[in-house]
């Protein structure tokens, strides 16, 4: 379930939109976009937001742990042993270009996705999802993105995420406007 919940984030079959979200995050991965993170398997991009949810203990407070950290992942499918109450903050789903006369610049687009039990009250589902959308809307000084400095961040949402009928999810959406830190 959690698989397939994270593979697919539409309503479609979910191997075809596993393998447009593989073909789109080929699409958006470039040297200068990846962090070194320990692993390298986060952009730069979702480890400025990831480092701004997991911060904040309201919102960690509300969501499981996955070894010792919060249960925020930044790949898809999450960890099979994964227990919801957590956040995927999905690859850009859209990487524009914004660059000025004297330097680079970008529009990043991206989902949170934040899942919880059906079981559970529908009320923390929405305070999480409007956490997160409280620590990023408009919050441009809070957020670090290696190599940029961003100059807008909003976030709309959530809104209902697509599931199965075991889990409730909502999806909040981030717009990053970025500068590149280096003058061309």
């Amino acid at each position: 379930l959690k698989r397939r919940l994270c593979e697919g984030a539409g309503t479609g079959n979910v191997q075809d939109e596993a393998e447009t979200l593989s073909r789109a995050r080929d699409q958006t991965e470039s040297e200068t976009d990846w962090a070194d993170v320990g692993d390298g398997s986060m952009s730069a991009f979702t480890k400025g937001i990831y480092d701004v949810l997991s911060a904040d203990a309201t919102l960690t407070g509300l969501l499981n742990t996955y070894g010792d950290n919060p249960a925020i992942f930044s790949n898809d499918p999450v960890p099979v042993n994964a227990e919801l109450a957590y956040i995927v903050i999905s690859s850009p789903i859209a990487d524009i270009d914004a660059g000025q006369k004297d330097r680079d610049g970008r529009e990043v687009i991206q989902d949170i996705r934040c899942y919880i039990n059906a079981d559970e009250d529908l009320r923390i589902l929405d305070q999480i999802s409007n956490r997160v959308r409280a620590l990023l809307h408009r919050q441009a000084a809070n957020i670090s993105i290696v190599g940029y400095n961003v100059i807008i961040i909003e976030a709309s949402g959530g809104v209902e995420a697509p599931t199965e009928k075991e889990v409730y999810g909502q999806i909040v959406t981030v717009r990053m406007e970025l500068n590149s830190t280096t003058i061309i």
